[in-house]
C-alpha cells in the first residue's frame, strides 16, 4: 500500500508546487520525481517499472515538454484535467488488459500461495477498480472546473483530496477484510 502511495507522489508535487509555485516548476518536479521512481524500480534488484510511475514520467514529460512553448498560467485548469485524466487512462488501461495496477505493488509483499490465488486477482481488480473511480472523480472535478470557471478552487480541492481519500482507505480496509477473512477459513 505505501508503494502504491509513493507512486502517486509526483501528482502531489505537480499539485502542490503548481500551486505555490507555478504549473511549470509542477510539472518539472514531478517528471524528475517520476523519473527517480522508475530508475529505482529500474535499479533495484527484483524491481519492476511499475505502470502508473511509468505513465506519469510519460505525462509530466510530456506536459514538461509542453511548458517549454506554452503559457502553462492561461490553461491551468486543462493542465490539471490532462494530469487527472491521465490518471484515469492508466487505471483504465491496466484494469482493460488484464494487469489492474494495483496488483504490480501488491506481488512485491505477498506469498507465493497468495499469488496464485484468483481470489488475490479479484482482490486488485477490485480495488483498482476503486481508484479508478476516484480518478474519475478527480478527471470529472477538474474538467467542470475548466468549463464552468466559477467553480471554487477550494471546492475542486475537496472533491480531489476526498477522492483520493476514500481510494486510500478503501483499499486499506478491504486489504484488512481479506486478510482476515483469509485468516479465519485457515483456521
Amino acid at each position: 500500500m505505501l508503494l502504491m502511495l509513493l507512486s502517486l507522489t509526483p501528482f502531489a508535487a505537480f499539485t502542490l508546487l503548481g500551486r505555490l509555485v507555478s504549473l511549470e516548476v509542477g510539472v518539472w518536479a514531478a517528471t524528475l520525481m517520476a523519473l527517480g521512481l522508475v530508475l529505482s524500480d529500474w535499479l533495484r534488484p527484483g524491481g519492476t517499472i511499475k505502470m502508473i510511475e511509468a505513465g506519469s514520467l510519460a505525462l509530466f514529460g510530456a506536459l514538461a515538454l509542453y511548458s517549454l512553448n506554452a503559457d502553462m498560467a492561461a490553461s491551468r485548469s486543462a493542465v490539471r484535467a490532462v494530469s487527472n485524466g491521465g490518471l484515469l487512462a492508466i487505471s483504465l488501461v491496466s484494469l482493460a488488459i488484464g494487469k489492474p495496477f494495483s496488483l504490480q505493488y501488491a506481488r512485491e509483499t505477498a506469498s507465493p500461495a497468495a499469488l496464485a490465488s484468483q481470489a488475490f486477482l479479484k482482490q486488485n481488480y477490485v480495488i483498482t477498480s476503486v481508484w479508478a473511480g476516484a480518478f474519475a472523480v478527480t478527471t470529472g472535478i477538474s474538467a467542470l472546473s475548466l468549463l464552468a470557471n466559477a467553480l471554487p478552487r477550494w471546492l475542486e480541492s475537496l472533491v480531489i483530496y476526498g477522492a483520493l481519500a476514500f481510494g486510500a482507505l478503501f483499499t486499506m480496509w478491504y486489504s484488512g477484510r481479506v486478510r482476515r477473512l483469509n485468516a479465519e477459513r485457515l483456521q
